[in-house]
Protein backbone atom coordinates (compact mmCIF):
# COMPACT_ATOMS: atom_id res chain seq x y z
CA UNK A 1 0.00 0.00 0.00
CA UNK A 2 1.40 3.55 -0.96
CA UNK A 3 1.43 4.58 2.79
CA UNK A 4 3.56 1.75 3.84
CA UNK A 5 6.24 2.70 1.54
CA UNK A 6 5.74 6.14 2.52
CA UNK A 7 5.99 5.56 6.24
CA UNK A 8 9.83 3.67 4.91
CA UNK A 9 10.84 7.56 4.10
CA UNK A 10 9.58 9.41 7.38
CA UNK A 11 12.15 10.32 10.02
CA UNK A 12 12.44 8.86 12.80
CA UNK A 13 12.34 11.85 15.03
CA UNK A 14 11.85 15.48 14.40
CA UNK A 15 14.76 17.77 15.27
CA UNK A 16 12.41 19.96 17.85
CA UNK A 17 8.89 19.60 19.11
CA UNK A 18 5.72 20.27 16.87
CA UNK A 19 2.29 19.94 16.88
CA UNK A 20 -0.03 19.92 13.89
CA UNK A 21 -3.96 19.49 13.05
CA UNK A 22 -4.47 17.20 10.16
CA UNK A 23 -8.02 18.24 9.13
CA UNK A 24 -10.46 15.67 7.25
CA UNK A 25 -13.92 15.25 5.82
CA UNK A 26 -16.37 12.41 7.45
CA UNK A 27 -15.80 9.82 4.89
CA UNK A 28 -11.90 10.12 5.38
CA UNK A 29 -11.73 10.29 9.28
CA UNK A 30 -12.05 6.35 10.05
CA UNK A 31 -8.88 5.45 7.60
CA UNK A 32 -7.23 8.63 8.78
CA UNK A 33 -8.23 7.84 12.33
CA UNK A 34 -6.81 4.00 12.40
CA UNK A 35 -4.37 4.12 9.70
CA UNK A 36 -2.71 7.70 8.34
CA UNK A 37 -2.07 9.49 12.02
CA UNK A 38 -0.59 6.32 14.08
CA UNK A 39 1.88 5.97 11.26
CA UNK A 40 2.62 9.77 11.47
CA UNK A 41 2.71 9.83 14.84
CA UNK A 42 5.21 7.34 15.14
CA UNK A 43 7.58 9.80 14.45
CA UNK A 44 8.58 11.12 17.68
CA UNK A 45 8.93 14.93 18.80
CA UNK A 46 5.50 14.98 16.36
CA UNK A 47 2.04 15.47 17.92
CA UNK A 48 -1.35 15.87 16.11
CA UNK A 49 -4.69 16.08 16.45
CA UNK A 50 -6.51 15.10 13.85
CA UNK A 51 -10.07 17.15 13.08
CA UNK A 52 -12.68 16.07 11.30
CA UNK A 53 -14.52 18.66 9.83
CA UNK A 54 -18.26 18.53 8.87
CA UNK A 55 -19.33 20.04 5.27
CA UNK A 56 -22.37 22.61 6.83
CA UNK A 57 -21.84 24.57 3.41
CA UNK A 58 -23.52 21.89 1.45
CA UNK A 59 -25.14 19.94 3.61
CA UNK A 60 -23.66 17.04 6.74
CA UNK A 61 -24.71 14.39 4.12
CA UNK A 62 -21.98 15.36 2.19
CA UNK A 63 -19.10 14.04 3.42
CA UNK A 64 -16.09 13.98 0.73
CA UNK A 65 -12.66 16.76 1.51
CA UNK A 66 -12.97 17.65 -2.31
CA UNK A 67 -16.13 19.58 -1.24
CA UNK A 68 -14.75 20.89 2.45
CA UNK A 69 -15.01 24.80 1.91
CA UNK A 70 -13.04 27.64 3.85
CA UNK A 71 -15.42 28.83 6.02
CA UNK A 72 -16.69 25.18 7.49
CA UNK A 73 -13.11 24.63 7.87
CA UNK A 74 -12.62 28.04 10.10
CA UNK A 75 -15.75 27.21 11.80
CA UNK A 76 -14.45 24.19 12.82
CA UNK A 77 -10.97 25.15 13.88
CA UNK A 78 -11.76 28.61 15.34
CA UNK A 79 -11.49 27.29 18.86
CA UNK A 80 -9.60 24.59 18.55
CA UNK A 81 -5.55 24.74 19.72
CA UNK A 82 -3.74 24.45 16.41
CA UNK A 83 -0.29 24.14 16.90
CA UNK A 84 2.22 25.15 14.32
CA UNK A 85 0.43 24.46 11.20
CA UNK A 86 -2.98 22.93 10.01
CA UNK A 87 -2.58 20.34 6.52
CA UNK A 88 -5.53 19.77 4.96
CA UNK A 89 -5.93 17.96 1.63
CA UNK A 90 -5.19 19.75 -1.56
CA UNK A 91 -8.44 18.44 -3.30
CA UNK A 92 -10.36 21.24 -0.93
CA UNK A 93 -8.79 24.15 -3.17
CA UNK A 94 -9.16 25.05 -6.97
CA UNK A 95 -6.67 26.71 -8.28
CA UNK A 96 -4.45 25.18 -5.72
CA UNK A 97 -5.60 28.61 -3.46
CA UNK A 98 -9.04 28.78 -3.59
CA UNK A 99 -11.72 26.94 -1.65
CA UNK A 100 -15.69 25.97 -3.30
CA UNK A 101 -16.97 28.64 -0.96
CA UNK A 102 -14.16 31.54 -2.46
CA UNK A 103 -11.98 31.78 0.57
CA UNK A 104 -8.65 31.51 -0.03
CA UNK A 105 -5.92 29.73 1.67
CA UNK A 106 -4.30 33.24 2.82
CA UNK A 107 -7.65 34.39 4.42
CA UNK A 108 -7.96 31.06 6.16
CA UNK A 109 -4.77 31.32 7.53
CA UNK A 110 -5.19 34.96 8.63
CA UNK A 111 -8.34 34.33 10.14
CA UNK A 112 -6.89 30.97 12.02
CA UNK A 113 -3.51 33.13 12.99
CA UNK A 114 -2.00 29.69 11.53
CA UNK A 115 -0.34 27.97 8.74
CA UNK A 116 -2.54 26.20 6.36
CA UNK A 117 -1.03 23.86 4.26
CA UNK A 118 -2.55 22.08 1.73
CA UNK A 119 -1.27 18.17 1.49
CA UNK A 120 -1.51 16.08 -1.80
CA UNK A 121 -1.20 12.11 -0.89
CA UNK A 122 2.33 12.43 0.13
CA UNK A 123 2.28 12.62 3.86
CA UNK A 124 6.65 13.38 3.61
CA UNK A 125 5.88 16.53 2.53
CA UNK A 126 3.93 17.38 6.16
CA UNK A 127 7.42 16.52 7.66
CA UNK A 128 9.37 18.83 5.44
CA UNK A 129 7.14 21.68 6.03
CA UNK A 130 7.44 21.01 9.85
CA UNK A 131 10.95 20.88 9.60
CA UNK A 132 11.56 23.57 7.63
CA UNK A 133 9.44 25.24 10.14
Amino acid sequence: DDFDRQKRSFPRKLPRPAKATPVTAVLASGIMAKTILPGLSAVDNLQLRLERVENRFYGTSIGITGLLTGQDIYNHLAKVELGDAVFLPSNCLKDDSVFLDDWTLTELSSRLNCTVVPLDNNFANLFAHLQAG
